[in-house]
């Protein structure tokens, strides 16, 4: 299905071309490059505290090659101006009329400082990778947006951002196909891998509804992310739809370690001062230190480098009857086999303490290993029933997520299973081929790596692209050949 509209909101440092004239002038001369039809607007957001965020609105309305006249640009006005008005924008657009895929660029040039909100409304499509041109680079399919006279990769439109913190939301039919991995600071939101179906403005419109929402910054710290605006609207077509039929599938991609930043907000009534975290902060650690450099950023105190890694977090809480003899143990054990670059919270910080910093923090992600000792009680029995032993749940706080959850007989055994339980950012599946290779899926989330090796194989060819079967990650596909004595999967 190709009459699908299109929105890409895109978070970055923009410099907008926009041109007003309040009397006749002569017509400027054609844009070099081929031409669309489309319009372009945009301007301003102000802040009270910071650098306004730029916004570009762009909205193209040919068809790819499908049935002719349709309402879209109709539909894209409304969401245009209902935008406009929310955010303080010009309250009109400009008619259609035929602009330069250099005029669709320049749209997204980022400026020095601030953010980008950028919109593209119109209709995309897939296209299988051996149609890419070679700005594309490899992919298994590839989103086109549908530009006349010609159509053009999504991949170009983004590859023109730079570097960031810039993030970049498809709402079209099948628009997740696009590659982030070659950005820096970038986040893509898409509406969907397939057709939307019968009512694809309405993915438009949870977009406008989100940023007119006070309470779109969750957490209360000053900044409406990336995460927040793609989990207000995945959350709001569920509800739409619960039973899945013809909807939207959004995705959330990041090449960044921590959220990408859309609007400074000032904080709304019911959030606490973030000022009284202070001795909190203090005994936090690292988790601290992210989180204050977070709040200053909000306040227009500080700059952020949003492309630089980031570590996670790692809560470790207690229940049951564990002794502080088997806590320390355990700890140690954490301590000893956490992957690199993730942090253990200090002890000196509460369960309670930490959920609520794991709920406001915004880089790397924060966990929580909460370890239950259940243990027989006296006289009751002779010994210990399957159940005894210890409990051990994964999970993210943020969103009150169980991960993982195992029940162990014994410490050893938790010391044992503890690589399988700790949080990590790379995920693989592997099938095997007929020739001896292996097709291996792999997911990350957050930044991916210039190079993606898999340990024990030598991987044959490009990386391919794919969209991810989970709402949030870069997942690809690379072909291996395991090599010689390896023992795995």
């Amino acid at each position: 299905m190709n009459r699908c509209p299109l929105a890409a909101a895109v978070v970055a440092t923009l410099a907008l071309a926009s041109a007003c004239a309040s009397s006749p002038a002569p017509a400027p001369a054609p844009a070099a490059g081929p031409r669309v039809t489309g319009m372009v607007g945009g301007g301003p957001v102000a802040s009270a505290s910071g650098s306004p965020t730029q916004v570009a609105l762009v909205g193209g309305f040919d068809a790819c090659g499908g049935p002719g006249p349709n309402n879209l640009e109709r539909v894209v006005r409304r969401f245009f101006n209902r935008l406009a008005g929310l955010l303080g924008l010009p309250a009109t657009m400009p008619g259609a009329a035929a602009i330069s895929i250099d005029d669709l660029t320049a749209s997204l040039a980022r400026p020095q400082t601030g953010s980008l909100l950028a919109i593209y409304a119109g209709h995309a499509r897939e296209r299988p990778g051996t149609d890419a041109p070679p700005t594309v680079g490899a992919q298994k399919s590839f989103t086109s947006l549908c530009l006349a006279p010609q159509e053009v990769p999504a991949q170009d439109v983004l590859a023109k951002i730079g570097m960031g913190p810039a993030v970049l939301v498809l709402g079209a039919c099948q628009s997740a196909y696009i590659d982030v991995s070659g950005q820096s600071a970038v986040a893509v939101i898409s509406a969907s891998p397939r057709a939307i179906g019968a009512d694809p403005p309405a993915f438009l419109d949870l977009v406008a509804e989100a940023l007119g929402k006070e309470d779109l910054d969750v957490n209360c710290d000053g900044l409406v992310t990336d995460l927040e605006l793609f989990t207000y609207v995945t959350n709001a077509v569920r509800r739409r739809d619960p039973q899945g039929l013809q909807r939207p599938i959004p995705k959330l991609r990041r090449q960044a370690d921590i959220q990408l930043p859309i609007l400074r907000r000032p904080l709304r009534p019911g959030c606490s001062d973030p000022a009284d975290l202070k001795p909190i902060l203090d005994r936090a650690g690292n988790l601290g230190a992210d989180i204050r450099s977070q709040l200053a950023y909000a306040r227009g105190e500080e700059t952020l480098d949003f492309a630089a890694p980031r570590g996670d977090h790692l809560l470790l809480t207690f229940r049951g009857a564990g002794t502080p003899d088997l806590q320390a143990q355990v700890r140690a054990a954490v301590i000893a086999l956490a992957p690199d670059g993730t942090d253990v919270v200090p002890e000196a910080i509460a369960p309670d303490e930490g959920r609520r910093l794991a709920k406001l923090n915004i880089a790397g992600e924060v966990y929580e290993l909460r370890v239950t000792f259940v243990l027989p009680l006296p006289g009751l029995r002779a010994k210990p029933l399957a159940g005894d032993g210890i409990i051990v749940e994964l999970l993210r706080p943020r969103e009150l997520r169980l991960l993982a959850i195992r029940d162990l007989p014994d410490l050893p055994a938790l010391k044992q299973s503890l690589t399988g339980l700790l949080p990590r950012r790379r995920f693989e599946r592997f099938a095997d081929n007929t020739d001896g290779t292996k097709t291996i899926a792999v997911r990350v989330i957050g930044r991916v790596p210039a190079t993606l090796d898999v340990p024990g194989y030598q991987l044959e060819g490009a990386r391919q692209a794919v969209p991810c079967a989970e709402e949030e990650g870069q997942c690809f596909v690379v072909r291996g050949r395991p090599v010689s004595g390896h023992q795995g999967p």
